[in-house]
Formats: structure tokens, C-alpha cells, sequence
């Protein structure tokens, strides 16, 4: 279940464009998590900016961090009159929801930078940080951020945009190796977007995931990578010696939907690219078995 409160206090480091929707919507759940909703918002034409009327078809639906402003998920909503008058009342519908907070409807880009994915794992004296990034606009360059346990945040590293002139409407990938990391200090991290102005705004801030393989008789699955992933994600896993594995992604009703990998598989850490741009949001359970032994992870995608 869920509940809302309106207005929402809207954080200061949200901007919104001109053709962003004049209301905001607070959703909080009172239920736990691991949720699939629909949601629906709802709007008159005395809230549309004079760019949005009357509004289009479709909408971005923006869900948004309550104290931060960062963006947490863009979805697609249909728009729907539902009532004519004066003025007229309509409904953005959005489906496989994953997460409230506070939402808002617009056009075209929602923020400067939409973050889709990201994950951060300790791996061998070092921690991978992996994001990917579904638009930019105006975007100069991305500040990450450590800090540990009596000690605040100062910058790594700083990776300049991949967007031509900083502006993207496709999927971009970046990734940067933090070598002088510890997990036992209280490992934290802050991804921040620096647009072409100089204004920077915080998109995430994030732990690593420890890595280290979990080995039974010498076979080891690693965890896979994003996850949560939005299409594509990785896994990696190792043999005590080299037999035949099958690797399998399931529903979690135990349904097989896609078969990666079936074949000899030497000793050596081996990786394998997953693409699972056609399959819906959820969570799915992710198998591999050699002779005599199988194990299993969970993964959840997220569009």
C-alpha cells in the first residue's frame, strides 16, 4: 500500500525545465518493498506550462530523491483525458513502478543527467564503480567522491562527459577503479554531475559491495554486475578445474527465460555478458550448475 501528501517540499537543487509540470507528487510506501505497482497521476490543464498544452501522448515520469533533488528512475507514462470541462482533467499513467518518493511529470529530459545504473564492488585490494547514464543534456564531467570512517568526502577522480558538447538521448557507459580503497574504514562514495555552468549536483551516494569469491569444493559464483541492471549486466564465475556448466536465468516462479551459457569452461575466471533487453521489470534468479554441484543468485532488472 502507499500513501500521499501534497505538496511535497520540493528540494532546492531541483530545477525544473519549462516544460516541466507545475505539481508535485509525495508517495511513500506503508508496505514493505519488492513491488511491481501502477501508478497513476493525475493533473488539470491549469497545472501545464503553456509549452505542454494540450499535453502529448506520452510523458516522462520522474521519480526523485526527497532531500537530494537526484534522479532515481524516468519511466514513460501515457497521458489520458479523463474528464472534459473547464478545465480538463487528466490522468499520466505509469506501470512497473519499483519505487516511490517524489515524482513529476514533464517533456524531454527531466534532469541534466538520467542515471539508470550504477554499482560499486570490491574486488582484489580494489573497488569497480560502474554507471550508465540514458541522457545528458548540457553535461560537462562526473566528480566521484570517498570517504571513510572520520574522514568527509574528498574528490578521486574526475571523468569528463562522453556526450558530444555534453548533450546525449542515448545510453552512455563510464567506469573508474578506486586502488587505494579499504571496506574495513566505513567505505562510502558520492557520484556528482558538474554541468557546462559549473553547477554541480549530487546523483548518488553509495557503498561497495564485497566481492570476494564464496568458493564450496572449489567452485566459486561471483555476483553479477549492475545489479539492479537495466538490459545488460555481467557475470563471472570460476572452476577448480575445467568441466562442463550450464547457466541459466529463471523466473522466480522457477520458469526458464533465457539460457547463457552451455558448454566446457576451463579453470581460469571466466566472464559472460547477459542481454536481457526483452524481458519485463522483476526479479529473476540467476543458476549455475556444474556436475554435482549448482548454485544460484538473485537479480533484479529494472527499466
Amino acid at each position: 500500500s502507499y500513501r500521499t501528501s501534497a505538496p511535497p517540499i520540493v528540494p532546492a537543487e531541483f530545477i525544473p525545465p519549462s516544460t516541466t509540470i507545475a505539481k508535485f507528487w509525495n508517495i511513500e510506501t506503508t508496505g514493505g518493498d519488492g513491488f511491481d505497482a501502477t501508478l497513476d497521476l493525475y493533473f488539470t490543464e491549469d497545472d501545464l506550462p503553456a509549452g505542454l498544452i494540450p499535453p502529448p501522448p506520452t510523458l516522462n515520469a520522474g521519480s526523485y530523491h526527497p532531500v537530494t533533488g537526484a534522479v532515481e528512475h524516468v519511466y514513460n507514462a501515457e497521458v489520458t483525458l479523463i474528464q472534459a470541462g473547464s478545465p480538463n482533467l487528466y490522468r499520466a499513467r505509469v506501470l512497473h513502478v519499483t519505487g516511490f518518493s517524489l515524482w513529476a511529470l514533464g517533456s524531454g529530459s527531466m534532469l541534466p543527467v538520467e542515471l539508470s545504473s550504477l554499482s560499486a564492488y570490491w574486488e582484489m585490494g580494489r573497488v569497480l564503480i560502474q554507471w550508465r547514464t540514458e541522457s545528458e543534456h548540457s553535461n560537462r564531467e562526473f566528480r566521484l567522491d570517498r570517504k571513510t570512517t572520520g574522514v568527509d568526502y574528498f574528490p578521486i577522480a574526475v571523468l569528463p562527459s562522453r556526450a558530444a558538447n555534453g548533450n546525449s538521448s542515448t545510453p552512455l557507459s563510464y567506469q573508474f577503479t578506486d586502488a587505494a580503497a579499504s571496506l574495513s574504514d566505513g567505505l562510502m562514495y558520492r557520484l556528482s554531475q558538474i554541468d557546462q555552468d559549473g553547477d554541480a549536483r549530487v546523483l548518488r551516494e553509495f557503498s561497495a559491495i564485497d566481492q570476494t569469491p564464496q568458493t564450496i569444493k572449489g567452485f566459486a559464483l561471483l555476483h553479477s554486475y549492475p545489479n539492479p541492471f537495466n538490459g545488460q549486466f555481467t557475470i563471472r564465475y570460476q572452476l577448480a578445474k575445467a568441466d562442463i556448466v550450464r547457466i541459466g536465468l529463471y523466473n522466480i516462479q522457477g520458469a526458464l527465460v533465457k539460457e547463457i551459457y552451455t558448454g566446457m569452461t576451463t579453470n581460469r575466471l571466466t566472464s559472460i555478458s547477459v542481454n536481457a533487453d526483452k524481458l519485463p521489470t522483476g526479479l529473476y534468479v540467476l543458476k549455475l550448475a556444474s556436475r554435482g554441484f549448482s548454485t544460484q543468485r538473485k537479480v533484479l532488472l529494472v527499466r
